[in-house]
């Protein structure tokens, strides 16, 4: 389990923070949602609803730190009870985008695969968005998605792939494996 952040479910005192991020520049520009396409209340009314009603379609996440501060929101939509498939989202506050996204994302994974039963988390990154897109390695791994998204005035391709549990648990074991690997090249550096 992953330290320093955990993610709770959603509720209405989240509401107006999340539109907040929304408006946000580089959320506008790297994700393709609400804040393009509604007003404020229109955005209001559609989250009370999704959290009264729509549960079973999509689900919002509040990201925080273990000092209970909000560095952002993750949201599941096109959730497939059936075949245990969701796509996630991530939106992070500006003041947190350097260190907290990643792993929140892990975190998210976790949850999915470990408390809803997902198999298969499909993801999805605009074309320039260079925020998420340098820690993500797409060769080979995703498809090329041309003119999916209209943001920021432009069209955007898109790049989509999906993560099984057993591929997410395998990145958890080769990162682990690393780790000890330079655990043990610092512990005989420093034995010097």
């Amino acid at each position: 389990m992953l330290q320093g952040i955990f993610i709770e479910h959603f509720e209405h005192e989240h509401i107006e923070d999340r539109i907040s991020l929304l408006y946000d520049y580089h959320i506008q520009k790297n994700l393709n949602h609400l804040s393009m396409q509604f007003d404020r209340n229109k955005i209001r009314e559609l989250h009370e609803d999704s959290i009264e009603n729509n549960q079973d379609s999509k689900r919002y996440y509040v990201i925080k730190t273990n000092k209970n501060k909000i560095v952002g929101y993750c949201w599941i939509s096109s959730i497939d009870w059936i075949n245990r498939t969701c796509e996630l989202s991530i939106g992070i506050l500006p003041e947190y985008r350097i260190g907290y996204g990643l792993l929140a994302l892990v975190k998210m994974y976790d949850y999915l695969y470990d408390q809803l039963n997902m198999k298969t988390v499909l993801n999805q990154i605009l074309e320039g968005n260079e925020l998420l897109r340098s820690k993500v390695s797409l060769d080979g791994l995703a498809i090329k998605i041309k003119g999916d998204s209209f943001t920021a005035g432009k069209v955007r391709n898109a790049y989509m792939w999906t993560q099984t549990k057993e591929e997410h648990e395998l990145l958890g074991k080769e990162k682990a494996k690393k780790n000890k690997q330079l655990n043990s090249k610092f512990k005989e550096v420093m034995s010097r």
